[in-house]
């Protein structure tokens, strides 16, 4: 968005006298603008209104306010439909400022204006208000243009001021009027972050730049990051970093491998590649890059290659290339390496037999040279096959290809009878010389010798390398002449034979001979003939004027070194340049002859080379003179000399060939610091014989340090010659290396080869400032610090070198990094160490951990955090020792190692252990340490770290309440249901420990379990109910009171993995029980949380008369598993049935000499349809009571009685004992036998029955109220108890008064009921079951819109005529039809009204026990002799006590009446206190308030009758009339108090506050 800034002082505004607007539908300029004006003069311009509308337009027409516009139009304009009206305005200025006005017009639709101005000219540009550049990586630059515009008339100078990293170009220039230009905006960010900021732009007349505009440039920085990857070549290891390895690389050629520069960041990224040291090797670097530079776009890829060019075999290249990339946190190192490899040439044979063969004849053989290696084998044989030697080999030079192999001819052609031996060596280019051992024995008519066989080599080889005398040996061979080897064993028996020396030191110690300075050392052995000299030239021009051989002969001496005489013969060649004179002549022991060489060329101008041959061997008389005794000719394998000869016949003055030729390699890198060996190969590029020569005369330190063989020769055209170099480096030797000159043609020409021999020590570089800093170690302990460590030089760094400890990756060649990690073991404190102390012992955050609740037999992970606050790192070794916690059980084992760790120093470790107990117990673990030293021992006793505790604990289940549904057991009390099910031994069986037995098979819910039942069975006792009735439905609160979550099921026969025999076989099981699912549990399983409850329904269906059982089994995950027994009877409707939860029932006990004992109740139900009628035995009673002294111990008040269908009754009886113990006796109402038992004690020892132990309080979700237990001697008590309801609530009670008896309570509401017990005359134990109405208000809501809907049509039919009840009654005295019948009973199916749901039902569980008066002195003496004395000693109240005998009764409290409601049986007697005068026998006969068989079926009916009056009396007042005012006070106050705390308002559990009051006044 682009914006117009002007001059201070003015105001631009942007012409808009082009643009048009429409109003009221005429078109029109929105307003007139005058800029280019001049005092004195007249300016008009005209305003055009054109109507676009389609009706007539007439408007009026204000002319301009000011004098200096003026218009000549009239005030009222018509304007017809698409015509246009033209206003000529004017304009006349009278000084130099802007002017403004307007002309309005005025129509039928409204209003508008035209604007008058007149602009003086001002400088104004046109800038964005921002400008925002593309994102930009840190160091890197990115830029952006916008443009800037004149707006004004005059010329305009503008100047940018802007801070880094924003850059604007041009900073400055000069605009003509509307003249705009590009502006380059430059983002170069140093770090990343976002920016924001203003450039200023300055603009004026000139230099007077006053002007100013603003534009916001923003530009967002990040750091680029560059990654270095490839695929398949690349390794990404955690010190070394991405590797580019080229692996083995033949010598002489070329590997190329690429990797990828990717850039994985949102910018772009320049980066560079350079080597990461300066060091290079001497014959420069191995590797080339064709990348130095360039640039990455985000997430884009560039790929780089490196050619890997290795020179020298059997070596390693390593090298490291930095990706640097501008602005990025830190560089990316590639490390290259990669290892020349050179040919691997093998001989298929190294002994050629040639057998025997007639003189002037030819034997030929073949051999093969196979390579192995990729690289191409350059050999040459040495041995010459002009015909200057019996042995020849074709071709004598040449390849082999890489992976193949080359077939060679070996031809023997002997001039003389007698046997050769001879061993040629093969050089191959880049690797070590390989021996061929030629033998053959030449036959004439006049002489044959014995011929040589392989096993004559062997035993040879043997003896030579024992180093024995001629003698001796043949002494040896003597011994071992019955040694035969076939030709199998020939190569393997070599083979065996350890080699003393090199392939390299035997070539030139058979070359050299004596002549070698190293011939000397032991592991050479003195040749047994020699020759000097090994090299002849003629005719060639040496630099040392000692040495010209011009002469055409020249002379050689050979040396026998044995102690046999020897005959020595030359092989001559035909038609040869060079002879020898004399052939063959006889050389006594340890003697030396001389032999001529003379040169007779056979052409002029010309080179010529061979290589001459003798063989010497022992005289085979002498060895039969010494050994005549053996029975057989022994053989000696005979020795062979050469002498290499070299010359040219060219005339003086003529020019001699010029040499073509190239030498591989160049320069020459053998190993430094010891003795070395390397080869070169000399190419005859020309089509001319070439010959070579390497005078040592002119620099003897190159002849001590540098030995070449050959020193001369001749090379035909196209073939090669291979040099063998040894090296000897010295300290003197030139660190650049030698230049090797090789004289070509015996003239001029030259061939440099460079040799590089000296003597370098090891260099090493370290990272920093090199020196290494260990930290503070403890004493005994040690500590290691890791350091990088670069070769510099060019001797490898190998294991002998003292990197045993540091370095275990094998030798470390130039430029090599390699990471080092180096131990320091601190033995003793001493002042010259840095920061060494003792190291602290590691410490635990908590000294006691507390796992908590475990799952018996699962596990459970903990971390202990421990911190180690020294300086020193601690090597420790943990211990645990547990200790298992019981009330009379402590098991301590042994203690057992845990592990060993490290902790750094000032760092916390986390100590993770796994806790399973094994039994339901309380666990303790001991975790211990001992430090350990350098070498691991313990160094320090045991000391404790800290304790873990855990507690193992089994899944727990509990119910803890039970209601019935509406039908079926709706009006049962729930200590009837208690019974029934067998809560309280479920509970029992539900939080007890799994027997031993059980815990070997702990598994889930649905595990296998053995085929074996549990020995834990109880009953389910759904109750009795006739056949065809509603479903009998219960509902059992099962609450989770464990420390872990416990799943649970129950499992029914289908889904039991057991067999039925055993309930088939006692006929315990039906299966119509399964089959019509008479039993139903919902939900059948489920998961319960730590503190969580569910309700689980049960339902027993009425559908087949007689007694359902059915084995379900209710087990815990991990825990219990219990048999349930469902049990359900299903009465016929024409049978009388009592259903009685228990045969045995418990009385409460009474004292023995209890002069009152209190009544107690047994509960009856009828769970059949008709009245059920019952009278009890009394023989037994009167039984009773003729065998204890005629004293009536149990006594039945209502021995006979009625129960109607579905309902309860109460008996009511007296127990009196005599003695403290249990009565039983057997009680018979009807055919229905059960028994009763009775306890009774001494003193105060009360033993509770079964119906007193429900003791509950649950959550509204269940809708269930906690029972409430009254044990008060008082006439009136009140109890106040919460209730906590979801819907309309209906309060019907019996025995005890409610109030409120009725109400409403909102969701989450919860109201405070007030229950007020009166107790009877007559001691007495209450149980009283307490029911409440919830009835469905929304259902009822539902029913009465719906009875609405369907009965106001009907209200409007005519009425009916005749009695529905006659017709049926007429009906039935005539026999119906089937077709009457059928429409009767579709007219029976016709719409009824349906019926309203019944309320749900919650019961309350009120228990009392009344006591006569004055007995609670007996009960509670202590509390009433406490009373007591605090009354005496209260002396106000005394005081106020005797004020209120004086003092006139002035008011009295209202006496509740109640009012009589004939269905209610209730209140059939009056409720009033019955006084301590009343004998037990009179009240024994007196109605008993409240115990009748109806007691819990009061309706809604009965709620009107229990109204609670007011009753006045006239009568005086007692002096007790006050105190139980007080008592009434008291009452209300602590109601109150409970309704407060209820609400929120109260807290009763907050600690009390101490209330400092205010001085009294003495005033």
């Amino acid at each position: 968005m682009f914006r117009c800034c002007h001059q201070q002082g003015g105001e631009h505004r942007q012409q808009t006298s082009s643009k048009r607007s429409c109003f009221f539908g005429l078109e029109t300029k929105p307003e007139l603008v005058w800029e280019d004006w001049n005092l004195g003069k007249e300016f008009t311009k005209t305003l055009v209104l054109k109507n676009i509308d389609s009706k007539l337009q007439k408007l009026n027409l204000r002319p301009p306010v000011s004098k200096f516009f003026t218009t000549s139009t009239p005030q009222k304009i018509v304007i017809s439909p698409g015509t246009s009206f033209s206003i000529p305005v004017s304009f006349r200025p009278l000084q130099k400022c802007e002017y403004e006005d307007s002309i309005e017009f005025q129509g039928k639709d409204g209003s508008f204006q035209v604007y008058l101005r007149a602009l003086i000219p001002h400088h104004a540009l046109e800038v964005p208000d921002s400008v925002k550049l593309s994102i930009c990586a840190v160091q890197h630059s990115s830029h952006t243009t916008f443009r800037l515009k004149n707006a004004s008339k005059l010329h305009t100078s503008f100047q940018w001021l802007c801070a880094a990293p924003f850059h604007v170009s041009p900073e400055q220039g000069l605009l003509k009027p509307s003249q705009e230009c590009r502006i380059t905006v430059a983002f170069q960010p140093q770090e990343a972050l976002v920016y924001q900021q203003q450039a200023y732009c300055w603009f004026g007349e000139g230099d007077k730049l006053e002007n100013y505009c603003t534009v916001l440039l923003q530009g967002l920085a990040k750091y680029p990051c560059l990654q270095i990857r490839n695929p398949v070549t690349t390794e990404l290891k955690e010190q070394e970093g991405p590797v580019l390895h080229f692996g083995s690389v033949a010598v002489g050629q070329s590997l190329q491998k690429h990797f990828e520069i990717f850039n994985p960041s949102s910018v772009t990224a320049s980066f560079s590649l350079s080597r990461l040291s300066d060091e290079v090797p001497l014959f420069g670097s191995e590797f080339s890059c064709d990348v130095t530079s360039g640039k990455v776009e985000p997430g884009e890829s560039q790929w780089v290659a490196v050619n890997y060019s290795p020179a020298v075999v059997d070596t390693v290249s390593v090298e490291y290339l930095r990706l640097t990339c501008r602005g990025a946190l830190n560089d990316t190192v590639l490390k290259l390496s990669g290892t020349c490899i050179g040919p691997k040439v093998t001989l298929s044979s190294s002994v050629v037999d040639f057998g025997c063969a007639e003189e002037g004849g030819a034997v030929i053989q073949t051999v093969e040279l196979l390579n192995s290696s990729p690289a191409e084998a350059f050999y040459q044989w040495d041995l010459d096959c002009n015909g200057h030697s019996v042995f020849r080999i074709q071709p004598a030079s040449g390849t082999v290809h890489p992976h193949s192999k080359t077939a060679l001819t070996a031809v023997y052609r002997p001039t003389q009878p007698i046997a050769h031996h001879r061993r040629v060596a093969c050089l191959i280019l880049h690797m070590d010389p390989l021996f061929l051992d030629m033998i053959g024995t030449c036959h004439s008519e006049l002489e044959k010798p014995a011929i040589l066989r392989p096993e004559h080599l062997i035993l040879y080889k043997l003896n030579w390398y024992r180093s024995q005398h001629p003698l001796d040996t043949l002494s040896v061979m003597q011994q071992e002449h019955n040694v035969h080897l076939d030709q199998q064993r020939i190569h393997s028996v070599l083979e065996e034979i350890r080699q003393p020396q090199t392939p390299m030191e035997e070539f030139y110690h058979s070359y050299l001979g004596c002549m070698d300075p190293l011939s000397s050392s032991s592991s050479f052995p003195s040749p047994h003939v020699s020759v000097v000299p090994s090299e002849l030239l003629f005719n060639h021009k040496m630099s040392s004027s000692m040495s010209t051989s011009s002469t055409s002969s020249q002379f050689i001496c050979l040396t026998n070194h044995t102690r046999g005489k020897l005959r020595l013969v030359w092989t001559v060649a035909q038609d040869s340049s060079f002879t020898v004179s004399p052939t063959s002549c006889d050389l006594a022991p340890l003697k030396t002859t001389s032999f001529r060489v003379m040169y007779d060329p056979k052409q002029l101008n010309s080179v010529h080379g061979a290589q001459l041959e003798c063989f010497a061997y022992y005289k085979v008389k002498f060895l039969d003179k010494l050994y005549h005794h053996i029975g057989e000719q022994l053989l000696c394998v005979p020795w062979c000399v050469t002498v290499r000869v070299t010359g040219h016949s060219f005339q003086p003055g003529k020019e001699h060939f010029i040499p073509c030729c190239s030498l591989m390699p160049p320069r020459v890198f053998p190993a430094l610091s010891v003795l070395s060996y390397q080869t070169v190969l000399l190419q005859n590029d020309g089509d001319l014989p070439l010959t070579f020569f390497l005078d040592h005369s002119s620099n003897p330190i190159l002849a001590e340090s540098v030995c070449v063989i050959p020193n001369s020769g001749l090379i035909q055209p196209g073939a090669h010659q291979i040099l063998s170099l040894r090296t000897t480096p010295t300290e003197d030797s030139p660190k650049h290396g030698f230049r090797l000159q090789l004289q070509l043609n015996a003239a001029k020409h030259t061939k440099e080869l460079t040799i590089v021999s000296v003597v370098e020590k090891l260099r090493v570089s370290l990272d920093g400032d090199s020196s290494l800093y260990f930290q503070p170690t403890a004493v005994g302990s040690q500590t290691q610090c890791s350091h990088n460590i670069r070769n510099l030089s060019h001797v490898p760094l190998r294991g002998g070198n003292g990197l045993q400890s540091f370095h275990k990756g094998g030798s470390v060649f130039f430029g090599c990094v390699i990471l080092c990690v180096c131990m320091y073991i601190n033995l003793h404190i001493q002042c010259n160490h840095i920061a060494i102390v003792h190291g602290c012992p590691p410490q635990a955050l908590k000294a006691v951990v507390d796992v908590g609740e475990t799952l018996v037999g699962s596990y459970r992970s903990v971390e202990i955090p421990l911190v180690n606050s020294s300086p020193c790192p601690v090597s420790f070794c943990l211990s645990v020792q547990q200790i298992l916690l019981e009330e009379d059980l402590i098991y301590d084992p042994e203690t057992e190692p845990s592990g060993i760790g490290t902790i750094p120093s000032h760092c916390t470790m986390l100590l993770r252990s796994t806790v399973k107990p094994q039994r339901q117990a309380q666990y303790l673990w001991t975790i211990s340490y001992q430090t350990l030293n350098a070498i691991g021992v313990v160094s320090s006793p045991l000391q404790a770290v800290c304790e873990v505790r855990a507690k193992g604990v089994f899944p727990t289940l509990q119910v803890i309440d039970v209601c019935s549904g509406d039908s079926g057991g709706g009006r049962l009390s729930k200590v009837h249901l208690w019974k029934l099910f067998s809560l309280d031994n479920l509970n029992k069986h539900l939080l007890c420990n799994p027997s031993s037995t059980f815990c070997i098979y702990l598994f889930g819910i649905y595990g296998i379990c053995p085929s074996i039942f549990t020995k834990t069975m109880l009953d389910f006792n759904f109750s009795a109910a006739p056949l065809n009735s509603d479903p009998s439905t219960f509902v059992l609160i099962f609450h989770n009171p464990g420390y872990i979550p416990v799943d649970w099921a129950f499992l029914f026969p289908e889904d039991q993995q057991i067999e039925l025999e055993y309930w088939a076989d006692t006929g315990e099981y039906h299966q119509q029980v399964q089959d019509n699912h008479l039993f139903s549990v919902s939900p059948r399983s489920g998961t319960l949380q730590r503190g969580q409850q569910r309700a689980v329904h049960f339902s027993y269906s009425h559908d087949f008369a007689g007694t359902d059982r059915f084995p379900v089994v209710f087990k815990l995950s991990y825990g219990r598993e219990i048999l349930l027994n469902f049990q359900g009877v299903t009465v016929e409707r024409d049978r009388p049935y009592l259903h009685f939860a228990s045969n045995r029932h418990v009385f409460t006990s009474v004292t023995i000499g209890e002069c009152s004992p209190p009544r107690q109740m047994y509960e009856l139900h009828n769970a059949g349809a008709v009245p059920v009628h019952y009278e009890v035995d009394t023989a037994m009673l009167s039984q009773l009571q003729v065998d204890n002294f005629n004293h009536p111990l149990l006594c039945c008040l209502n021995p006979k009685g009625e129960v109607r269908p579905g309902k309860t009754a109460m008996m009511e009886w007296l127990f009196s004992p005599l003695e403290a113990k249990m009565y039983y006796v057997w009680i018979k109402p009807y055919s229905a036998y059960f028994p009763l038992f009775s306890y009774n004690c001494h003193f105060q020892i009360v033993i509770l029955c079964t119906l007193s132990l429900i003791l509950f309080s649950f959550s509204c979700r269940y809708h269930v109220l906690a029972s409430v237990f009254f044990f008060q001697e008082d006439n009136n008590s009140s109890i106040n108890s919460k209730i906590k309801l979801c819907m309309y609530v209906c309060v019907l009670w019996q025995v005890v008064q409610v109030h409120p008896e009725q109400g409403s309570l909102c969701p989450e509401e919860c109201a405070l009921c007030i229950l007020t017990f009166t107790s009877t005359d007559y001691p007495t134990v209450y149980q009283l079951d307490l029911i409440c109405q919830v009835p469905h208000s929304c259902t009822f809501i539902t029913l009465n819109l719906f009875m609405s809907s369907v009965l106001s049509p009907i209200q409007t039919l005519p009425p009916i005529c005749g009695s529905s009840s006659a017709k049926r009654m007429g009906t039935l005295c005539n026999k119906l039809t089937r077709a009457e019948r059928w429409a009767e009973q579709e007219t029976a199916t016709v719409w009824s009204q349906p019926e309203p749901p019944l309320p749900t039902l919650l019961h309350l569980w009120v228990t009392a026990h009344s006591h006569r008066p004055l007995k609670d002195l007996t009960h509670f003496p202590d509390q009433f002799k406490k009373i007591n004395r605090n009354i005496h000693d209260d002396s106000a109240f005394i005081q106020s006590a005797n004020a209120l005998v004086s003092d006139p009764i002035t008011s009295q409290p209202a006496e509740p009446s109640l009012s009589h409601c004939p269905s209610s049986p209730f209140f059939l007697h009056p409720l009033v206190p019955r006084t301590s005068s009343s004998s037990p026998e009179l009240q024994l006969t007196r109605p008993k308030l409240g115990l009748n068989e109806e007691h819990n079926t009061v309706g809604v009916e009965g709620a009107a009758c229990l109204e609670i009056r007011p009753r006045t009396q006239s009568t005086e007042h007692t002096k007790h009339v006050p105190a139980n005012i007080s008592e009434t006070v008291l009452l209300n106050t602590l109601q109150n108090l409970m309704m407060e705390a209820v609400r929120g308002e109260l807290n009763l559990t907050g600690h009390p506050r101490n209330v400092i009051l205010p001085r009294v006044s003495t005033k």
